[in-house]
């Protein structure tokens, strides 16, 4: 049976393949090493929606990730820019764990607040497994993973540095290019879950800066590597794609276009001030004994927000 890949998902890897050529074809080992100024400012801003925030970092994230993959492997001396790739890393990472941050929050509180999800059983257990914890089921299925194995193939005969001797290494289905997927308000859950695991994988693609060598630029390595990332940002960006149309829909209530539309700073001063008041009504009781799930929501709600 051929695998059904959209056609928004095939423009994606087709306009990676054309970006990454442009620059390949401008590579300069002078300017490989990536300004991160401004990309750690945008990290620590609070001035901005939620929605806002994310937007820009993957913006950022796409960027920065290009540009690192971005190298002529055959006309450059690993040596020279291992420590501007290291560099690279470190906030290519670092974007990556903010993004990981709001899709947490998006998904354990945002959901929660719109009725697009049911509240835990107890809120207790849902801090003790942490703010990074791992799904317990995959939001990637067979499908999806056929389909990006048809974008891995996608960019080996698009990129100009690849060779497409890696063609025998990547298994190749039958496939059809299909109408985008139209999206419904609780598809959102899904697929917030689905960005969560992609960037799980692209963040394990890229290694901490102090472990990361020179072999790496050693051309069949670096390929296998540019191909695993450019394929998971694509079906990022894709799923990315949907969740803004669903958040255009909710934005069409006035009273959740009030919510999806509050700054950061202002999320971050309601939960601190909602856990204040939990906590005193806690500690106005004469025997305290366990401690109230109202609290534990609240203190939940307000971590997550903490990390935005």
């Amino acid at each position: 049976m051929a695998v059904g890949i959209e056609h928004g998902h095939l423009k994606i890897c087709d306009d990676f393949a054309k970006e990454v050529n442009r620059l390949i074809g401008r590579f300069s080992p002078k300017s490989y090493r990536i300004n991160s100024g401004k990309y750690e400012s945008l990290l620590r801003k609070k001035n901005l929606t939620i929605e806002s925030k994310k937007k820009k970092l993957l913006k950022a994230l796409h960027e920065v990730v290009l540009h690192a993959l971005s190298v002529d492997i055959h006309n450059v001396k690993p040596g020279k820019i291992v420590d501007d790739l290291r560099i690279n890393i470190r906030i290519i990472r670092a974007i990556i764990t903010k993004l990981r941050d709001i899709n947490y929050y998006l998904e354990d509180v945002f959901l929660h607040e719109l009725g697009l999800k049911a509240k835990p059983e107890s809120w207790a257990k849902t801090i003790k497994k942490g703010a990074k914890k791992l799904k317990e089921k995959s939001a990637l299925g067979k499908q999806e993973l056929e389909k990006l194995e048809h974008a891995v193939h996608k960019m080996i005969t698009r990129v100009i540095t690849l060779d497409e001797r890696l063609l025998k290494t990547y298994k190749r289905r039958e496939t059809k290019v299909v109408k985008d997927e139209h999206v419904r308000i609780n598809d959102l859950e899904k697929l917030l879950g689905k960005q969560s695991e992609l960037l799980m994988h692209l963040q394990a693609k890229f290694p901490p800066p102090n472990k990361v060598k020179a072999d790496l630029f050693e051309p069949d390595r670096f390929n296998h590597w540019m191909l695993r990332i450019l394929t998971a940002l694509s079906a990022l960006e894709h799923a990315s794609q949907k969740e803004v149309a669903i958040f255009q829909r909710l934005k069409q209530s006035r009273k959740l276009r009030r919510k999806i539309e509050s700054r950061i700073d202002y999320v971050l001063k309601e939960k601190f001030e909602l856990m204040q008041i939990k906590e005193q009504r806690v500690l106005s009781w004469e025997n305290i004994g366990r401690i109230d799930d109202a609290l534990h929501e609240a203190a939940h709600k307000y971590l997550a927000a903490s990390q935005l």
